[in-house]
């Protein structure tokens, strides 16, 4: 909010970097920005560094998530691009930021990183108890049983929980469908909300390889001696698809 929103660059090794940070989004205003990151802005910032012609594109996200929209059409587009890419993240690399980062040739992490959050859900306030004890019954005229869901002092109708179960198994099958396309080795059983640490995504197959910081990965990549040494993978089992 009081500082400078991190800005792509490239490096003089060639490599594009564009940040990932905060909640995600798709279409926000100025304001719901601040500290966010919107899906529609990195595309655009995609279509800048091609025209920049980088070596690759490298995604430094920091992130747990956010809402659904407009991410797997990003994720799809990181995967057609004609340049190498890697997503790197030393915090958080969670949910729909996941999503994003695994459609990269390349997932690099921190060892401590979190790491994971397959899944989707909603929520529905259920506020008709309030309501009842205050007095108040709240009716919903309504032309067909799924509309006007979750409005403030009603329950859901066992029709309308079955509903929206469907909607959020389907997505969850679209997300984790979009990770196997290049995660290929993560197993159903470690797709189910949970997180990781960075070693252990690297085991189970979200990442490919870890770099403490992304100064150590961005001087690998860019053919630079790094400042700090870097992490041994002798005791991982890490995947060998990129």
């Amino acid at each position: 909010i009081f500082g400078e929103a991190p800005k792509p660059y490239q490096t003089p090794g060639g490599t594009y970097v564009i940040p990932v940070m905060g909640m995600i989004g798709k279409g926000l205003s100025p304001l719901e920005a601040i500290g966010s990151a919107d899906v529609e802005k990195i595309d655009d910032q995609i279509d800048e560094a091609l025209a920049a012609n980088p070596k690759r594109i490298l995604f430094h996200i920091n992130s747990d998530g956010g809402t659904v929209d407009g991410v797997e059409e990003l994720a799809e587009k990181i995967r057609s691009l004609p340049v190498e890419t890697i997503a790197y993240s030393s915090g958080s690399m969670n949910s729909a930021a996941l999503w994003i980062g695994a459609a990269s040739n390349r997932v690099v992490v921190s060892p401590s990183a979190s790491v994971g959050s397959v899944g989707v859900y909603v929520t529905v306030l259920d506020q008709s108890a309030q309501a009842k004890a205050a007095g108040l019954e709240v009716k919903v005229i309504k032309s067909g049983a799924l509309k006007g869901m979750g409005i403030p002092g009603t329950s859901l109708t066992s029709e309308q929980e079955a509903y929206l179960q469907q909607e959020v198994d389907a997505l969850a099958e679209t997300f984790k469908a979009s990770v196997r396309m290049k995660r290929k080795l993560v197993q159903e059983a470690d797709m189910q909300g949970q997180s990781f640490s960075g070693k252990l995504a690297a085991q189970k197959g979200f990442a490919t390889g870890l770099a403490n910081t992304l100064k150590d990965l961005l001087a690998q990549v860019d053919g630079i001696k790094p400042t700090t040494a870097p992490v041994s993978y002798t005791h991982l089992t890490l995947p060998t698809i990129l």
